[in-house]
This record gives C-alpha cells, sequence and structure tokens, in this order.
C-alpha cells in the first residue's frame, strides 16, 4: 500500500465532528457557508447529499446523537426556570389526579386479544430495544381507547418550538382534538435517567401548550405520560399557573400474562385522561362561542384555532360562514360537551357486579359516541 493510500485511508477514520469536517478536500470556509443557509435550505442540501451517499435516516440519526455537539433537554433546564430539584426523589410537584373510568370488560379483551397478537409479531415487551417495535406494543390499547371518541380525538405530527425541535424527543402519540393538544405519551429512552425522560416529556408538553396559544386556548391543561411499557409515569401543565403537576404512577409486570391484566387499570387510567382532557377542550371552546357571541363574531366556534394550528387558509367567498352555520356549529359543541359530561356521570354511578360494570360502561361510551 503506498502512502497515498495510507493517507488516504487515514482520513477515512475519523469519530470527531472537527475530524470529519477537516477530511473533506473542499476550500477553507465550506462549513461556515453551508451553516449561513436558512435551516429549510440547508435540510434539504443534507437531504439530497444523504440520499446520493445512500445513508439511511437511522445511520444519520445514530451519527446526530453520537456526536457531542448534540444536546437533548436535560433536567438541568426545567431545574432553574421552574424551581425544581436537582432530583425527582424529593417529588417537587403538586399531585392533580385525574378521574378513573372503568371501561367494559369486553372492550378490555378485545384489547387484550390484539396486544397479545402484537406481541407474538413483535416480541416480549422486556425484550423491546427497537423505539419502532416498543411503539407498536401500545397501539391495540391506543387505537381502540381513541377511537371510542369517534374521531373527535385524533393524532397528529409533532410540534417544533424553542422548546422541542421535532426530532430530539421521541414520542408515540400526540392525542388531538379541534382547538389544541390534550395528551402526550412519550417513550421512556434507555440510555437516559428518568430526570432526563421527564425533562424531554414536558419540552413536548410545553411544546403543545405554546401551539395551543395559537389556538386561543392558552389555559388548556396538557397531560404527558412517560412510559418504558412496565412504569407509567402520568403527568400534567398547568399554563395557567406554569406549574407542571404528577398524577400518579403505576407498574405493569414483565410477564405477559400477568402485564396484560395489569394493563386494565392502566388502559383505564389512559381513557379517564383523556375523557377528562376532552371536556377541558369543550369548555374551553363553549367559553370560546359564548366570547365571540358577545363579540358580534360569527365565524364557526373552534374553526380558527383549528385553521392556526395546522395552518389552514381561511375559507374563500364559497365556504363563508353564516350566522346559521356559525350557530350550528355552536350548538354541534355544546351538544358535544353536554354529551361528554353525561358520559363522565354515567361512569361514576355506583356498579357492583361485572354484568353492572360491563352494561353501564356501554351506556356511557353510547352517550360518548352520539352526534
Amino acid at each position: 500500500m503506498n502512502k497515498q493510500k495510507v493517507l488516504n485511508k487515514r482520513r477515512k477514520v475519523v469519530t470527531m465532528a472537527k475530524d470529519v469536517t477537516a477530511s473533506v478536500d473542499l476550500e477553507e470556509g465550506w462549513l461556515a457557508k453551508f451553516l449561513e443557509l436558512p435551516g429549510d435550505k440547508l435540510a434539504k442540501l443534507l437531504g439530497g447529499i444523504a440520499n446520493h451517499g445512500r445513508i439511511t435516516t437511522s445511520a444519520i440519526k445514530k451519527a446526530r446523537t453520537s456526536l457531542p455537539s448534540f444536546s437533548g433537554v436535560k433536567w438541568t433546564t426545567f431545574v432553574e426556570q421552574f424551581g425544581l430539584p436537582d432530583s425527582l426523589e424529593e417529588n417537587p410537584f403538586e399531585r392533580v389526579v385525574t378521574p378513573v373510568y372503568t371501561l367494559p370488560p369486553s372492550v378490555h379483551e378485545i384489547m387484550y386479544e390484539a396486544a397479545w397478537r402484537t406481541q407474538d409479531v413483535y416480541g416480549e415487551r422486556q425484550k423491546q430495544r427497537i423505539e419502532a417495535a416498543r411503539a407498536r406494543i401500545m397501539d391495540p390499547y391506543l387505537v381502540r381507547i381513541i377511537g371510542l371518541f369517534q374521531g373527535r380525538v385524533i393524532d397528529k405530527p409533532m410540534l417544533e418550538t424553542e422548546y422541542a425541535t421535532g426530532d430530539e424527543v421521541e414520542h408515540w402519540h400526540e392525542i388531538f382534538m379541534i382547538g389544541g393538544t390534550l395528551f402526550f405519551i412519550a417513550e421512556f429512552k434507555l440510555d437516559l435517567s428518568l430526570e432526563d425522560n421527564v425533562a424531554q416529556l414536558f419540552a413536548e408538553i410545553l411544546a403543545a401548550a405554546k401551539a395551543n396559544e395559537k389556538g386561543d386556548f392558552a389555559n388548556l391543561r396538557v397531560y404527558g405520560l412517560l412510559t418504558d411499557l412496565i412504569d407509567f409515569h402520568f403527568y400534567s401543565y398547568n399554563p395557567l399557573s406554569k406549574q407542571f403537576a404528577l398524577d400518579a404512577t403505576m407498574v405493569v409486570n414483565i410477564t405477559r400474562d400477568v402485564a396484560f391484566t395489569d394493563m386494565i387499570p392502566v388502559c383505564n387510567k389512559i381513557f379517564g385522561v383523556i375523557l377528562t382532557a376532552y371536556i377541558d377542550g369543550l369548555e374551553a371552546t363553549k367559553s370560546k362561542s359564548i366570547e365571540r357571541k358577545n363579540k358580534m363574531d360569527l365565524s364557526s366556534p373552534g374553526s380558527a384555532p383549528l385553521q392556526q394550528l395546522l395552518k389552514v387558509s381561511e375559507p374563500g367567498p364559497s365556504q363563508s360562514y353564516t350566522r346559521n352555520s356559525g350557530r350550528k356549529s355552536a350548538n354541534c359543541w355544546e351538544l358535544a360537551l353536554q354529551l361528554a359530561q353525561q358520559c363522565r356521570d354515567r361512569f361514576n354511578e355506583s356498579v357492583e357486579t361485572v354484568d353492572d360494570i360491563e352494561r353501564n360502561s356501554n351506556a356511557a361510551l353510547e352517550l360518548l359516541a352520539k352526534r
């Protein structure tokens, strides 16, 4: 091997960002010129280079997180800003506990069967180290629970703000309804401490709260769940007081048979959080409807916040709202709120037997599904 080949080989053996930069045989200052590009153009340029080099997305992600310059949100970010202690062992949060509503046993049976088959495909939860596979384990539960809201509550893409940049925080689901974000379910990263994992969940919650402000729902409480499929940590954030709160911590056994039984109260809790957040959102929508009515604003209640959050263009002349259409939309949201509250009240009724639970819970869900 001649001297030039040796030099070329050494040039390829680089591990640090500055070594990578130095290894590129381009004119001095090329990196600075790259960094002067707007973010979207720089991203397209890097994407094009990756495509030409046949570099996979997972390889890019692995390289990014391995560089010293990579910095996800850390617990220390919140310690000073929110006056929190250095460790979660001191339990620095106030308690804001959401109600737990017992879903029908038949619904749990459906989730049990679907979850069992999912683990047949992706393996036992304690062995999951691949993010996509771990996320799949929760799908049989969440799809069924969110589906109970008949499309009024959905998933949507994650947000980017000063707190969260869209790829530093791995999350599974962002539960959203017209008017704002309600609930985050985030993955516990195995290579981070509990404090830093909580910090990354909080970053997403703050991002959602900031986005909710654009939709005139600045005071809407945002809920969050951090889980590694064994420990389930429920939190919430009150934008009005700017304080985080602890709801509950639940533990699920790693053995499959026992785990599915342990998931029953967890699923009831998740449903309870979403129903509570859904009612919060409907109450906020109703308040905005009354406010618009008093101001003689004829726009459809809830439509403006949705357009702002999803950046949908304003309706054209053929889509303009009339007094009657605006009132009709307001009535729909008021009816939805009444039905959701009746659903909640029905769940709160006293029951004694499994048959009573099945009958009463199904009756409650029928109220939730009405239009």
